[in-house]
């Protein structure tokens, strides 16, 4: 071996143990279930519901109190939970049963998002119940896909969260909601990824794609061309893994989502060490970092 063929190899010894060190930093799983994010506007919104709330009262309270539950469900968790508590309350005092429901909802998502899935889990289904009563197609179809992420959390029966997903599917089907159907066709897609059967996965992300762009939605999109990428990557084509991945961190910059942009630097990253391009890799992951410490 020559002293060149040494140097080049503890290079890439040097640049592969760095670029671990920064995977563990940074790697999170690549496929995601659609939601939202707080933005500039939301802060506003939240802010404009606060004011309103201290000069209001009664049926009107409650219903602020679930506006604002469900603004704070992602960023102050345990407040939306308390404000959509007693925004049920407030509404049970008043005998208003769509407000109740409405608040019951909100108590779901805020129990779910801190990790009590079994109260979220019959949250969902007393609303469930309601919404199957009025004959709301809308809200019964969040329920089933809702009760089918619920039961994903407590590792239910395959068979059991895949019934739900698709009684939600066919309903969004049948009433004509294209964000609806799109956003049941990712999260299906999610559920085979994560059963391990990716080329079913990989087929609900390409139906759920043309739904998002002919809406216009760029996250959604993004996110979507993202979890495609992850697919191309598991099975080896990197060139279009790369594609994917690229195109939808053109869409996370074009909408300012800086923590979408750097999960795609990571997924990138990920294709060039998966090809020993341990540099191109160092790179991505690198900037990617400075990205998540800015924000």
């Amino acid at each position: 071996m020559l002293f060149s063929d040494l140097r080049r190899n503890f290079f890439c010894f040097s640049l592969k143990r760095k670029l671990f060190v920064l995977l563990r930093l940074l790697f999170i799983f690549p496929i995601i279930l659609l939601s939202f994010y707080t933005s500039f506007s939301q802060i506003s919104l939240i802010d404009s519901l606060k004011n309103e709330l201290s000069h209001s009262s009664g049926i009107q309270k409650s219903a602020i109190l679930i506006d604002l539950s469900n603004a704070l469900v992602y960023s102050q968790t345990h407040d939306a939970l308390s404000f959509s508590e007693e925004a049920f309350r407030i509404a049970v005092d008043h005998q208003s049963d769509s407000l109740k429901y409405a608040a019951l909802k909100a108590m779901g998502y805020a129990n779910g998002y801190l990790g009590n899935f079994e109260t979220s889990l019959q949250n969902m289904k007393d609303g469930l119940v309601y919404y199957e009563k009025i004959a709301d197609s809308v809200r019964i179809a969040e329920a089933l896909s809702d009760i089918a992420w619920l039961l994903q959390q407590l590792s239910s029966d395959e068979a059991d969260i895949m019934g739900y997903n698709l009684r939600a599917l066919a309903i969004r089907e049948k009433i004509g909601d294209e964000k609806g159907v799109a956003y049941s066709l990712n999260n299906i897609g999610v559920l085979y990824w994560d059963w391990n059967k990716h080329d079913e996965a990989v087929g609900y992300f390409l139906k759920a794609a043309p739904y998002f762009e002919k809406l216009g939605l760029d996250e959604e999109v993004a996110t979507v061309l993202s979890n495609i990428g992850s697919y191309y990557t598991e099975i080896g084509q990197y060139y279009k893994a790369d594609s994917f991945q690229n195109r939808s961190m053109e869409l996370h910059r074009k909408i300012g989502h800086k923590n979408g942009e750097a999960q795609n630097l990571v997924n990138l990253a990920r294709i060039y060490l998966l090809q020993d391009d341990y540099s191109r890799a160092l790179h991505y992951n690198e900037t990617s970092l400075k990205i998540r410490e800015a924000i």
